[in-house]
């Protein structure tokens, strides 16, 4: 039996995820209130948190304690933005990705180079 092409194969792996994000923007438009749109955000929110360590500590087979700091770094600077230039939300959320996969960047290149316990131990430091 033949393996499917990388281009169906790549599309079933994602097809999943872009439906969730179908569901969540569809029930974006639907509700109206106000708890029911902070309830479905933080589980997006969380949701991206837990892919992360999914990756991480799942694929890697690395025990991250830190990797959070990146996604504080990206919510710290968004808000900074909003309170202190007046950006709206929308537009800060871009730009914080943007530092946070530099922070992100600068830290783990020399990071993923160590393994084990002194991984776990540079990515509390």
């Amino acid at each position: 039996m033949a393996a499917p092409r990388d281009g169906v194969w790549t599309f079933r792996r994602v097809l999943p995820i872009l439906a969730v994000l179908a569901v969540g923007l569809l029930l974006a438009l639907v509700l109206q209130e106000r708890y029911h749109h902070r309830v479905l955000t933080l589980v997006l929110v969380w949701a991206t948190m837990g892919l992360g360590w999914n990756i991480i500590s799942g694929y890697a087979g690395q025990t991250s304690f830190g990797h959070q700091v990146f996604f504080g770094i990206g919510a710290f600077v968004t808000v900074l933005l909003v309170i202190y230039l007046r950006i709206p939300p929308w537009l800060g959320i871009p730009i914080a990705v943007v530092v946070g996969l530099g922070a992100a960047a600068l830290i783990g290149f020399p990071t993923f180079r160590l393994a084990g316990i002194y991984f776990a131990l540079a990515t509390l430091a």
